[in-house]
């Protein structure tokens, strides 16, 4: 997800998201968000960057878990936390690989876990 105007992945109301590889980058507030109970959004070997507000927020029982990520160049703060919890294993941007054959994203929001421009998800 490239230049959205709100979040770029934002999961709420206990929804729930996995994302396997991909680039999400200048979001126009945070680059990922789970907000509410049960809510969560797992990132696999996912780069998060440049988003306007956090890049990654986890508030009122959200949960993101980040395995393999790189979250960074945020307007206010990289990660936060608000009644959430964010879990991650970091490695550099240059260790993360991409994912295996025949792995994709599985949220919709995610795009097939592809980078894309504007701010409405492909299938």
């Amino acid at each position: 997800m490239l230049s959205s105007q709100g979040d770029g992945i934002s999961v709420h109301d206990g929804a729930k998201a996995t994302v396997v590889g991909g680039r999400v980058a200048g979001s126009g507030y945070d680059g990922v968000s789970a907000s509410g109970a049960s809510s969560a959004v797992e990132l696999m070997g996912v780069v998060v960057e440049r988003s306007a507000q956090c890049g990654v927020r986890a508030w009122f029982g959200g949960a993101v878990s980040l395995r393999e990520c790189a979250v960074s160049g945020s307007g206010e703060q990289e990660r936060y936390e608000h009644n959430g919890t964010i879990c991650e294993a970091e490695l550099e941007p240059a260790e993360i690989t991409a994912p295996a054959a025949g792995q994709a994203a599985t949220a919709a929001a995610a795009g097939g876990g592809k980078d894309h421009e504007g701010a409405s998800a492909e299938p």
